[in-house]
């Protein structure tokens, strides 16, 4: 498996992790990815992306962002 690393060691969530740690819909999630308020990081297997990575600090910053909107 290789990996199209934007984020070195790939650590971060799913999609649905992100959306379940952001308190959002997956459909948030994936408007947010497609608007490039979060970034991704893509696993490839046989050529194919088997798996988007949203790194921890991407989810971090937008959640403090939310949080000062909501002050």
């Amino acid at each position: 498996m290789a990996a199209l690393e934007r984020d070195p060691g790939l650590r971060g969530f799913s999609p649905r992790d992100t959306a379940k740690r952001l308190n959002i819909s997956e459909q948030v999630v994936g408007d947010l990815i497609v608007s490039g308020a979060l970034n991704v990081s893509d696993v490839y297997e046989d050529d194919e992306v088997v798996n988007i990575i949203i790194p921890e600090r991407d989810i971090q910053r937008h959640a403090a962002k939310s949080a000062e909107v909501k002050r």
